[in-house]
Parts: structure tokens; C-alpha cells; sequence
């Protein structure tokens, strides 16, 4: 536990240390300052419209915020040191995963709610925030994975960036749906959807069991990752 809550630490000093809670708050100010100048609740299909924000913000605070990250601390060479740490590497995964997805669903929930004037239910909302950006945290660690520079992951990060937003095209075209029923993030879409419009409990638990289902996959999934980054950066 030791280990894990200094751990916790040393990531949060990296992450403000790189302005990322900076530009969280900039991007929290942004959207309020926006939001609060329209009714964006009120007419049909504003839920759908409002999930949709919450999904683009939480890529951009946890698969976005993660992968930088990750190559900052490659080229400061962190990841080589990871075999001779005694941290295991979920455990280097799970502190990234529980720092970014707290953040991100902090800051999408203050966003969300500004957004519906604060007519949400909170559990499904919050819920579906967290899983769905942990899960976004632990793709963002496998899609990066492979790559040393932001150049090389740019055009990469755009395909990946495109895939996992695709249950958000699914809102406006339904036809999509069925194709997507076992996207990564369209269980956890659908908790954020519940705490935004009246759902059924079936959608709650199915949503629930498969967001936490693919939260574990996502998990070995970037565990993998962490460690042959690791092997790979100490082989150098």
C-alpha cells in the first residue's frame, strides 16, 4: 500500500508538473462559459447531444492526456527503470488509470451538469464516467504503446481516436446500433445516457456488467503494454 500511495503521488507531480490539471481547468471554463449562454436542455434529443460532449471530453482527458504522458515519461526514459522497480506493472498502469479518470470524470461531470442545469441522476452518470474513461485510459496506454515520438503516434492516434468515438455517431444514427452493441464504450455510454434521460433497469445492469467487463480486458490489455514497454526501453 506503501508503494501504491507513493505511486499515486509521484504521478500526480508529473501530471502538474505538465500542466495537465491547467489545461483540465481550461477546458472545464471553456465548455461552462459556452454552455451557460444556451438552453441546451428543452427540446427532443438534447440528452443524446449532451452525451455525446461528455464522451469527446473524456477521450480528451484520459486517452489523450495518457498517451502524452506516456511519451514524456519515454524519453525521460521512466519506463526502463520500471524493471528494476518494485512496482509491478498494473500497478504503474492502475495509478495512471485511477488519476486520469477521476480527473476526467470530475471535470465531465462539472460540464454535464452546468449543461442540464443540473437535472442528472448521479449514479449511472457518475459511474458510467468513470468506467468509461478508465477504459479509455488503459486503450489510450495500448495505442501509444508502440510509438517513441508524438510524430510518429499522430496519425495512428487519429484512427484510434475515430474507432472509439464510434458509439457517438450511433446516438444520431441509430441503423448503427446493432453493429455496435459490443463496442468497448457503448456499455458505458449507456449508463451516461441513463443519468440523463429515463432508462430502464435492464439497460442499467447490461450496461453496468459490460462496462466493467470491458474495463478488465482494456486493463491486461495495457498491462501487456506497460510491461513490454518497460523490456523494451531497458533492451535500448
Amino acid at each position: 500500500m506503501r508503494r501504491l500511495a507513493a505511486a499515486l503521488r509521484r504521478e500526480v507531480t508529473v501530471q502538474y508538473r505538465s500542466h495537465f490539471y491547467w489545461v483540465s481547468l481550461a477546458l472545464v471554463a471553456f465548455w461552462i462559459a459556452v454552455l451557460s449562454q444556451f438552453e441546451v436542455t428543452g427540446f427532443a434529443g438534447a440528452e443524446l447531444l449532451v452525451a455525446a460532449l461528455a464522451m469527446v471530453n473524456l477521450l480528451s482527458t484520459t486517452f489523450m492526456f495518457v498517451a502524452g504522458l506516456v511519451l514524456l515519461e519515454r524519453v525521460e526514459g521512466s519506463f526502463a527503470a520500471l524493471v528494476v522497480t518494485p512496482l509491478q506493472p498494473w500497478q504503474s498502469l492502475a495509478v495512471k488509470v485511477l488519476t486520469l479518470s477521476l480527473l476526467a470524470a470530475a471535470e465531465t461531470l462539472a460540464i454535464v451538469l452546468v449543461a442540464t442545469r443540473g437535472g442528472a441522476d448521479l449514479a449511472p452518470l457518475v459511474a458510467g464516467l468513470v468506467l468509461a474513461g478508465a477504459t479509455l485510459t488503459c486503450f489510450g496506454v495500448v495505442a501509444v504503446a508502440r510509438y517513441d515520438s508524438l510524430n510518429r503516434f499522430f496519425v495512428p492516434s487519429l484512427v484510434w481516436m475515430v474507432v472509439l468515438t464510434l458509439p457517438i455517431f450511433a446516438l444520431f444514427l441509430p441503423v448503427l446500433k446493432p453493429a455496435l452493441i459490443v463496442h468497448p464504450l457503448t456499455p458505458g455510454l449507456t449508463l451516461i445516457l441513463s443519468g440523463l434521460s429515463e432508462t430502464s433497469g435492464t439497460a442499467l445492469l447490461t450496461g453496468g456488467a459490460g462496462a466493467v467487463v470491458w474495463l478488465a480486458v482494456a486493463g491486461v490489455w495495457g498491462q501487456s503494454a506497460f510491461r513490454r514497454m518497460g523490456l523494451r526501453d531497458a533492451g535500448n
